[in-house]
């Protein structure tokens, strides 16, 4: 099974790439299922301690103890996050960006799922959850992926090799500076597998 998130940022007139990350979560079967990143995008798992915390309810918990005890379960969150990218600009010329999310899964069959929600607080995930896995209480789990998601805001990352002058601003040695918002593109992804 495979779930795939990219984002791009380009340069309408030239097509050049301005700024572009990928997190990918993999795994075949009941292997351990492994979770990467291609580019800036920061992620952490989210470990079910976390969500008891935040006031899930047992019997959630004990459906979700069951995934990841009989098969493999991974929740992945996306804090809010602001990455800079640069561009050359011409005065009086227009410029065009173009900026593209895509999500890409592929599941295998016999139980498997995976669940990719965009967006920032989730507000669709719970009924989806609960149609995939019955017992538990979707509402209480998407109230508990938003705390968690935002209790890990890290806002703007500064780049490698930047500098910060005296004002506090960053010095990109380009003409144009902007900064891809993943604020608006809080993720969460679940893969789970039960034996039946």
């Amino acid at each position: 099974m495979l779930s795939e998130l990219r984002v791009a940022v380009t340069e309408a007139d030239t097509n050049a790439t301005l700024f572009e990350t990928t997190l990918t979560i993999a795994g075949e079967g009941t292997d351990q299922v492994r979770s990467a990143a291609t580019g800036p995008i920061r992620f952490e798992v989210v470990d079910l301690d976390e969500l008891v915390d935040e006031g899930v309810d047992e019997d959630t918990i004990s459906v979700l103890e069951r995934v990841e005890r009989e098969g493999t379960l991974v929740v992945v969150a996306i804090p809010p996050q602001e990455h800079p990218y640069t561009y050359t600009v011409t005065a009086d010329e227009p410029l065009i960006l173009g900026a593209e999310l895509t999500a890409e899964v592929h599941n295998i069959p016999g139980g498997t799922g995976v669940a990719a929600t965009l967006g920032r607080p989730f507000e669709n995930l719970a009924d989806f959850i609960e149609q995939g896995l019955p017992g538990i209480n979707g509402v209480a789990l998407q109230r508990s992926l938003n705390a968690e998601t935002a209790s890990r805001a890290i806002g703007f990352v500064t780049p490698e090799g930047s500098q910060v002058s005296g004002n506090g601003m960053r010095l990109c040695g380009a003409f144009g500076f902007e900064s891809a918002a993943l604020l608006a593109l809080g993720l969460v992804a679940t893969l789970g597998r039960l034996r039946r």
